[in-house]
């Protein structure tokens, strides 16, 4: 196997050494070193709250290495994907796709525990989407599973809230399905099925919280405070925002035609 693969890469090298364009490929590796523009962002918004973007950093930069990642939710799991590298991440799964199965991710968290004990699970979920499956927790404890619960909580469905700003602007500012209870508090649920649990609203609390529950053996969860602002950049792409009169804007979904009736 070896000699054949020493072969087929001699004669991959040799055919595409004179096409490869070696700088643009240098400028392509290059990107990975990019500063995101966050980065130079305050750590709180305007309003006060914590920056989604500083908040997920300082979680993913106190995770145990090695632990697994998994992925739920709508602009939670974009700010976590684009983060979980500083976890030095033994796997990162994403548990739903453009459809959207919103609280799949208590369940892969689930199967990876029981699959690899030895590891720290981090089941990262906005608080939409825990909402679907919050009760698992309860099988976590059960079963004395090392699953960290991060519920990241900006009160909001945010992808549809920012999707729908993007569209509608101040032109019909009422969000009323798209907004969530800023009093509910997922920690006390968490302590009532027996979970280790914690609230943090600023920045220099994550690391020393996060770093607390993961000494602890069994299922954890923290309640991660941060604002719907700003909006990820996948909201925005996802949105086909136009002026065509034929066509219906749906947030981060296809357009659609617009309907007409002959009466």
């Amino acid at each position: 196997v070896d000699a054949f693969v020493s072969a087929m890469n001699k004669q991959v090298t040799d055919a595409f050494q004179s096409v490869v364009d070696k700088s643009w490929v240098q400028s392509l590796l290059s990107l990975d070193c990019l500063e995101p523009p966050f980065e130079k962002e305050s750590t709180e918004t305007a309003s006060g709250i914590l920056h989604p973007y500083h908040a997920m950093k300082e979680v993913m930069s106190a995770i145990e290495p090695g632990s697994i990642i998994v992925l739920d939710g709508g602009e939670a799991s974009a700010w976590a994907g684009d983060l979980a590298l500083h976890s030095k991440p033994s796997v990162v799964l994403t548990s739903m796709g453009y459809l959207g199965f919103l609280g799949n991710g208590f369940g892969y968290s689930l199967g990876c525990a029981i699959a690899d004990p030895d590891r720290r699970v981090i089941n990262i979920q906005g608080d939409g989407s825990a909402g679907f499956h919050l009760m698992e927790l309860d099988t976590y404890k059960r079963f004395n599973l090392n699953i960290m619960t991060v519920v990241v909580n900006n009160s909001s469905w945010g992808m549809s809230f920012n999707g729908q700003d993007i569209i509608y602007g101040s032109t019909n500012p009422g969000r009323p399905i798209s907004a969530l209870s800023s009093a509910t508090e997922y920690d006390v649920v968490a302590k009532g099925l027996q979970n280790s649990a914690a609230r943090v609203s600023r920045l220099s609390e994550i690391r020393s919280t996060v770093a607390n529950l993961q000494s602890q053996v069994g299922p954890s969860l923290l309640s991660l405070i941060v604002d719907r602002k700003p909006v990820h950049p996948i909201t925005t792409a996802m949105v086909g925002l136009t002026d065509d009169p034929h066509s219906v804007v749906v947030p981060y979904y296809d357009n659609i035609p617009r309907a007409y009736y002959n009466l």
